[in-house]
């Protein structure tokens, strides 16, 4: 399934001549998406479908309009906002545990951050990459923020988690335990599962984090 998307992506953007552009998308997206979550279509067809849709907007928003530096930023901060308070948007057949919610959260965070800033120092010298970059993070975001709409297009209760609780949660996690001696524990891995990096291919909403009350 990953790999059949991959591969039309890849074909698209050759017979296209985007293949730099294609290739910053594809790492980009399957490396952020898999820890932040979100949209997951209803159907195998969808899935494939709005992948490449995903693909199609970003690469062509990239080739049309520049982004103006700053955008960077409000685009660090809108993505850093929504991925601490909401992230991961999970999969309600892939559910996780409390634990790989914490580190899929620090995971994509650092990711988004890296990505934001990257995209940014090479806005001055490869432009049409920085673009894609830009284009392809609006795009993580906006399948975030879609099942948050969802839910409250269906009445379903959104809550906030509480800030001080987040921070001891995410500091509980990556402190050694009282007492004990060694390093701090930033295990960023986490638990992709297949496909992670697509739009799905399940049916029915995708379930929230532990700060989200259903």
């Amino acid at each position: 399934s990953f790999l059949i998307s991959t591969s039309i992506i890849l074909v698209i953007g050759i017979l296209y001549g985007q293949i730099i552009s294609t290739l910053t998308f594809l790492a980009t997206f399957i490396l952020i998406r898999q820890y932040t979550g979100g949209y997951h279509a209803n159907s195998y067809i969808m899935c494939k479908l709005c992948t490449v849709i995903s693909f199609g907007i970003s690469v062509f928003l990239a080739n049309v309009f520049p982004v103006p530096r700053l955008l960077f930023l409000a685009l660090l901060i809108i993505g850093c906002v929504i991925i601490g308070f909401f992230g991961p948007i999970e999969n309600m057949h892939k559910p996780l545990t409390d634990q790989e919610k914490r580190k899929h959260k620090i995971t994509a965070l650092t990711l988004y951050v890296i990505w934001s800033v990257t995209g940014f120092a090479i806005s001055f010298s490869m432009p049409l990459v920085s673009n894609t970059v830009f284009y392809t993070l609006c795009a993580i975001i906006i399948l975030m923020i879609i099942p948050l709409l969802e839910r409250r297009t269906h009445h379903e209760k959104i809550t906030f988690p509480h800030p001080r609780r987040t921070y001891a949660a995410i500091r509980a996690d990556l402190l050694p335990h009282a007492g004990e001696a060694g390093p701090v524990q930033g295990d960023f891995g986490g638990k992709p599962g297949d496909g992670a990096a697509e739009i799905g291919g399940h049916g029915g909403r995708t379930g929230g984090p532990g700060g989200l009350s259903l």
